[in-house]
Parts: structure tokens; sequence; C-alpha cells
């Protein structure tokens, strides 16, 4: 079970930064590598969302196009997963705005949730924590209710290097 697990905000805000393939190729062979070494791991939802419902056709939608026909990186929810993601949703139904939670639950930000929940592990996500009385349902937010561990991109690049050795 991967230690991480990368929302999309993490890549697409990475290709058009300063992390851009042009730029900083070797922040993406980082990535490829660690998803072969099980460190990273992000949902195949990621991946439907780079791809597929963007629409994109650029760099990271190739990218993650050849890494998901690999069969590194993006994985599919199991039966543990699957629990936990049933576990968010009824928060999300319970306690936030009903059109804000179903948007919430249509796209893979829950997915990133339940695989780290049912592993234990940590949320990499540039989501910002919404305040309170917000009426936005936030990845950081959904991960504080349910004690899972959630870090943003820089933070997360200071500890997979440790990871790394």
């Amino acid at each position: 079970m991967p230690k991480f697990w990368l929302d999309t905000s993490v890549y697409l805000e990475a290709s058009l930064g300063s992390l851009a393939f042009d730029l900083r190729p070797e922040f993406w062979e980082a990535l490829e590598a660690d998803a072969k070494a099980g460190i990273i791991g992000s949902p195949m939802f990621v991946c439907r969302e780079l791809v597929d419902l963007s629409g994109r056709d650029d760099e990271v939608a190739r990218w993650a196009t050849r890494l998901k026909d690999s069969g590194i990186l993006f994985i599919e929810p199991d039966e543990d997963v699957l629990a936990e993601f049933t576990k968010v949703a009824d928060y999300v139904h319970q306690f936030c705005d009903p059109s804000e939670g179903n948007a919430f639950l249509d796209e893979a930000d829950p997915w990133v949730i339940a695989h780290a929940m049912a592993g234990g592990t940590v949320v990499v996500s540039q989501e910002k924590l919404a305040g309170a009385g917000s009426h936005w349902v936030k990845i950081p937010n959904i991960c504080a209710n349910f004690g899972i561990g959630y870090i943003k991109t820089d933070q997360f690049l200071r500890e997979v290097k440790s990871e790394r050795g």
C-alpha cells in the first residue's frame, strides 16, 4: 500500500508551474520511480480526471496514460477502499451542502481520501482548508474529520526524499 496518495491537483499544478515537464523532467521521473517502488499511488479516478474528463491532450495526460497502461501509479479501489468511500459519502451527505457534496463525490477527491483511510496513509493535495461555515467540501476538511494525514506538494517532496533513501 502506498504511503502517499496524490490528488489530481498535485499533477496539474506541477505540470502548469515550476515543475512542468520541460523545466523539471526529473520530478516526473522521480514520481514514476516512486510509483514503481510503491511509495506513491493515485486512485484510477485521478487518471480519469487527468485524461478522460478533462479532454486534455497535453504532456500530463500523455504521461498519465502511459503510466496507466503500464499498470503503475493508478490503482483501482478494493473492498476496503469501497468501505471507506461509503464512510466519506455518508459524512458528506450528512454534514455538507447537497449540491457541493454531490459534486465532491463525483470527483476523484473522495477516492484519494478513501484509499488513504484504508491504508492509514497520507493524502497529498494542493487544496486549502475551507474555513468554518464554508459550504465548500475540501479534501483537508474531510481528512481532518477522519484523522487522516494531509500534506501539500512541498511537504510531500521533503518527506518522500527521505523515503527514497
